[in-house]
């Protein structure tokens, strides 16, 4: 036998003669393979929060045996010095992120972390197997076999609770028909998935229909997400709220609106929220399609909004067009304290002119 693996093949007599103790245990285990892993180190343990439960043990095959009878064990390690046998519900990650390299109490080459070799079935949604035993999982697929895919940002905070600060992520809601990626917020104030971001003047956002339906810019720093994705992120069974943030030189204000949805191109993307009263801009925009420079659906007559005052938006129908709002005219700062000025191609909010501003989608208030 390869000194490197242990073998679980046993005939009843063979397993009379092993264990006279436990004879009825090895009869039910199956023929399975299991190998010691050496790819996150020769003393390495799972993490703690991949274990299942640990318990003194005779020896590696007997460890073997209880991994085998436990129905959602499938690696463990053993400690031959201590006797400690530990269920693991995972083998090593390839990249070793879940895994205690030289963990304490335990001496060198005294830990053995065995991976149970099995045929599994074929990574989903682009996943690959380099070692046959895991997937590694691309572009916000998750799971053992990558069945599934991240939601939202709130998702993935979900699955990593630990995990902070401004990240680029890959996301698929349930009714986009590819993943794309998003710019996701995690902190105290909850998570926030972005849908628009101004702090500079360098990216225009006097843009035509198919940049705002596609999304321009860089998640990074200054963007638009893009209708098409808002609709797919607002056409399940997830609700989200909205809010704007509204930086006027030293001060920050924000509105927040509640259910938020976007139609689909053949609506025109029209606009659906809660209203939040105090707060004119939605509502009078509710119910309202988007307009852009080649695509006018403001219902104007004579007069494309989004040629006349810049940007693209749920243009008012009227001849003022963007009446209390327009986030995407020009961004200028404000030297007159924040205030508005009148001059409806520059960005507005209400009566705020910002120096910054950006929009964002959160989950109700629990």
């Amino acid at each position: 036998m390869n000194a490197s693996t242990l073998h679980l093949r046993f005939l009843p007599l063979m397993s009379l003669l092993l264990f006279p103790l436990f004879p009825q245990v090895v009869q039910a285990v199956r023929s399975v393979d299991y190998r010691i892993s050496k790819s996150c180190g020769e003393n390495s343990k799972l993490h703690p929060v991949h274990i299942i439960k640990a318990f003194g043990g005779r020896s590696d095959l007997h460890c073997a045996v209880q991994c085998e009878l436990h129905e959602h064990c499938t690696s463990f390690d053993f400690d031959r010095d201590s006797k400690e046998c530990t269920l693991g519900l995972q083998p090593f990650y390839t990249d070793c992120s879940n895994s205690i390299v030289n963990g304490t109490n335990y001496t060198t080459e005294e830990i053995k972390h065995f991976d149970e070799v099995y045929p599994l079935p074929a990574c989903l949604n682009g996943g690959k197997s380099p070692n046959g035993v895991a997937c590694d999982c691309p572009n916000g697929a998750i799971g053992d076999r990558c069945e599934r895919f991240v939601s939202d940002c709130e998702d993935w905070q979900s699955i990593n609770p630990t995990e902070s600060g401004h990240k680029v992520k890959w996301i698929k809601p349930p009714a986009s028909p590819t993943p794309f990626q998003v710019y996701c917020r995690m902190d105290s104030d909850g998570t926030r998935l972005y849908v628009m971001t101004r702090t500079t003047d360098t990216t225009t956002f006097n843009r035509d229909w198919a940049a705002y339906r596609d999304g321009f810019g860089d998640l990074d720093g200054d963007n638009w997400l893009g209708l098409e994705k808002l609709h797919v992120l607002t056409a399940g069974d997830q609700r989200y709220r909205l809010r704007v943030k509204v930086d006027v030189l030293n001060d920050d204000n924000y509105e927040t609106y509640g259910e938020f949805r976007v139609g689909d191109e053949s609506e025109n993307y029209k606009l659906s929220v809660n209203l939040n009263q105090s707060d004119p801009c939605f509502a009078i925009r509710n119910g309202l399609p988007f307009t852009t420079t080649d695509r006018d659906n403001d219902e104007v007559a004579g007069i494309n909004c989004a040629r006349r005052f810049g940007g693209g938006w749920w243009f008012f129908t009227n001849n003022t067009c963007s009446l209390y709002c327009n986030p995407t005219g020009e961004l200028v700062f404000n030297t007159a304290g924040g205030n508005y000025t009148g001059d409806r191609t520059h960005a507005f909010w209400q009566h705020w002119a910002p120096v910054a501003i950006s929009m964002y989608l959160m989950h109700p208030e629990v």
